[in-house]
């Protein structure tokens, strides 16, 4: 009778010692392409489009510009801007590339908008993306001054002193006769058809919000992936441009292709035949 063939390997014994090293071993993880598609904040109607992403997002982490990461705060679009603090997304604009943006801080007193801070239509932002448009100009608050500017807008603050917001830079003259001033953008009366501010309505100027643009930038890979229909982003180890045919390290017409991006992770694989 013919002897039964040999396996063509040996079976597998596992030693307690790599029995407990194996069950220690993270499991070999990748994360799928993600969605690039406009996401939401919470219970907001605002589409969030890429280049943009949102923090919280796991996945839109990997999709989009680096400096066009956004925040969602109590169901706000919220966009932080260099050393000008947070800014509320009140809509986005794919066609002109624009965003509206309102600093709803500045209006919490509906007779004495107050800016939290300074930021001027020419601020320049280090390595970013965005600058502000055409449409946007600025306005000047001062509080609590000894004396009032001609061609001023009155505000109704408190502390007894005079409050006013004017659309010229005043200098330092002027500021020195304040306790405090500050500068904020707003759009221009020809952009929105308005011209509320000559007649007093500071408040309703205000909260019209500005608009700022954003390139097609992200910067030289970006520009190379978005050029050859990808979509710029970031994966664990760093720059990924997203294709159609899967996540490759440069474009996607160059560069390794993959379907996952890869954790660097142990992975074991352990086959073997039984008798």
């Amino acid at each position: 009778m013919p002897s039964s063939p040999k396996p063509l390997l040996p079976p597998l014994t596992l030693s307690p010692f790599l029995t407990i090293l194996f069950s220690f071993l993270p499991p070999c993880t990748a994360s799928p392409i993600p969605n690039c598609s406009p996401s939401t904040c919470g219970n907001s109607t605002i589409q969030i489009p890429y280049p943009f992403w949102l923090a919280q997002n796991p996945l839109s982490t990997f999709c989009g510009y680096p400096d066009l990461m956004l925040h969602c705060v109590d169901n706000n679009t919220i966009l932080s801007l260099p050393d000008a603090g947070n800014y509320t997304v009140t809509a986005f604009n794919i066609s002109s590339q624009t965003l509206s943006l309102l600093d709803t801080a500045a209006i919490a007193d509906q007779t004495c908008p107050q800016p939290l801070r300074n930021l001027s239509i020419y601020s320049n932002f280090y390595n970013s993306t965005l600058s502000f448009t055409s449409e946007d100009t600025q306005l000047f608050f001062y509080y609590n001054c000894s004396k009032t500017a001609s061609l001023a807008v009155p505000l109704r603050c408190k502390g007894g002193k005079s409050s006013y917001a004017v659309a010229v830079d005043l200098g330092v003259t002027s500021a020195a006769d304040c306790e405090e001033n500050v500068v904020a953008p707003v759009m221009h009366a020809s952009a929105v058809g308005t011209d509320r501010f000559f007649y007093g309505d500071v408040v309703g100027v205000v909260k019209l919000g500005f608009r700022m643009h954003w390139d097609g930038g992200g910067g030289d890979e970006c520009r190379r992936c978005e050029g050859s229909a990808g979509l710029c982003g970031r994966g664990p180890k760093g720059f990924v441009c997203f294709c159609e045919s899967g996540i490759s390290d440069k474009d996607c017409g160059e560069g390794k292709v993959s379907g996952t991006l890869t954790f660097d992770f142990v992975c074991f694989e352990i086959c073997f035949f039984e008798v």
